[in-house]
């Protein structure tokens, strides 16, 4: 019984490591992965507490889900200069890739343009 409890701990363990990995690129710049989850209110945007350092052209990758399916949301970064840079997806499913236009720290925001509260979960690679 005591093993059984020990190999859960450990899987625990293991699965909130994996929530945050930090990988190192050819450049010996960190890059990261991070899942989010939060739930935003009608005309609401929900942004990052996190800034991420990126170069030009750098690219941030954003899977994610959201319901209600019929909702919209706008999905991006941004940046110093409060600048937000976003695509806006319907259909409850994000798979995007944004492009990063100046060397600068961003910050991960979406915005929830729909008529009701809507609740996403993901994660996001740069």
């Amino acid at each position: 019984m005591k093993l059984k409890r020990v190999f859960g701990l450990i899987l625990i363990a293991v699965a909130l490591l994996g929530c945050l990995t930090v990988i190192a690129s050819a450049d010996n710049t960190a890059r990261a992965t991070g899942g989010f989850e939060f739930t935003i209110e009608p005309g609401k945007m929900k942004e990052s507490s996190t800034a991420m350092p990126l170069d030009v052209d750098d690219e941030v990758t954003i899977k994610a889900s959201f319901t209600p399916f019929i909702g919209r949301v706008d999905v991006g970064l941004i940046d110093e200069n409060r600048r937000f840079h976003y695509v806006t997806v319907t259909g409850g499913s994000i798979d995007i890739a944004i492009a990063v236009p100046a060397k600068g720290n961003y910050t991960f925001a979406v915005r929830n343009t729909g008529t009701s509260d809507v609740s996403i979960d993901g994660y996001i690679k740069y």
